[in-house]
């Protein structure tokens, strides 16, 4: 599954899953929204994605390595 954006830093920032790749960063969990909507992130930031819409997440999926 790949994210509809994906977190960058502490502060939240989010960019398209090609851009994250360009940066060298990929997801590790991915939060699904209600409307459908999805934020992913790296492990290290998971807890940052999760409080950007905590009470919006009706999924959660654990992204497994090749």
């Amino acid at each position: 599954m790949t994210p509809t954006r994906v977190v960058i830093d502490e502060k939240g920032y989010a960019v398209s899953p090609e851009a994250a790749k360009k940066l060298g960063i990929t997801w590790d969990v991915i939060y699904v929204r209600e409307d459908g909507w999805s934020l992913g992130a790296p492990d290290c930031l998971s807890s940052v994605a999760h409080s950007l819409w905590s009470d919006l997440w009706v999924d959660t999926v654990r992204v497994k390595d090749d």
